[in-house]
């Protein structure tokens, strides 16, 4: 029997205290601040009217309550998962981006002390995707996945198979939402609406 196509829809967390200040989060928790709750809030009632029949959300806080404040809406189970959290950015964290330009963000290969690689980043990713598009209960569903925007690079490097440091060159905007169709091993981005150019 042929799959039905799975509708992803990839949501980034709202703003938190240390993306205003411009601090690498990496997997420290953040916190939404208020611009960030209502960024949450307004993009609750723009899917509230979407079908969606899961949940799957990053653990960390700034992701969790973004997730809680979207999830007002759909009545469908969640599961929190280490899978969709923010690369680690290991010594790098804490840290304000200006003072760590000689990461190479966009080296595929460059892993901080401690933390992970984009390749690390997108393994761990791409094993979340297989086992969403191989799940039978998934299939001809919609399903939300909120995380950061890591996920949202590599999860559109890997179905659209555009090159990690071409997707980064853009940036992720907090509350942004992607939605892609999968369909067995194809898969369609239908709407963009997280990504913009760097200032």
């Amino acid at each position: 029997m042929r799959k039905k196509p799975i509708r992803l829809i990839v949501i980034r967390h709202g703003e938190t205290y240390l993306n205003a200040k411009g601090i690498h989060q990496g997997q420290l928790h953040g916190k939404l601040n208020e611009k960030g709750k209502k960024q949450a809030q307004r993009l609750a009632l723009k899917l509230r009217k979407e079908n969606i029949h899961k949940i799957y959300s990053s653990d960390l806080r700034r992701a969790v309550q973004t997730t809680k404040i979207v999830a007002k809406y759909h009545a469908v189970p969640i599961v929190y998962t280490e899978d969709l959290r923010e690369r680690h950015y290991g010594i790098f964290q804490g840290r304000p981006w200006s003072e760590t330009a000689a990461m190479r963000v966009a080296d595929i290969d460059f892993t901080p002390k401690g933390g992970e690689s984009n390749a690390d980043q997108l393994r761990r990713t791409r094993h979340f995707i297989a086992r969403i598009s191989h799940s039978k209960s998934l299939q001809g569903k919609t399903v939300l996945i909120s995380a950061h925007a890591g996920t949202a690079w590599s999860m559109t490097s890997i179905l659209t198979k555009i090159p990690i440091h071409r997707v980064k060159k853009y940036n992720a905007k907090n509350t942004g939402v992607l939605i892609f169709e999968l369909n067995g091993r194809k898969s369609v981005l239908i709407k963009n609406e997280m990504f913009e150019q760097h200032s």
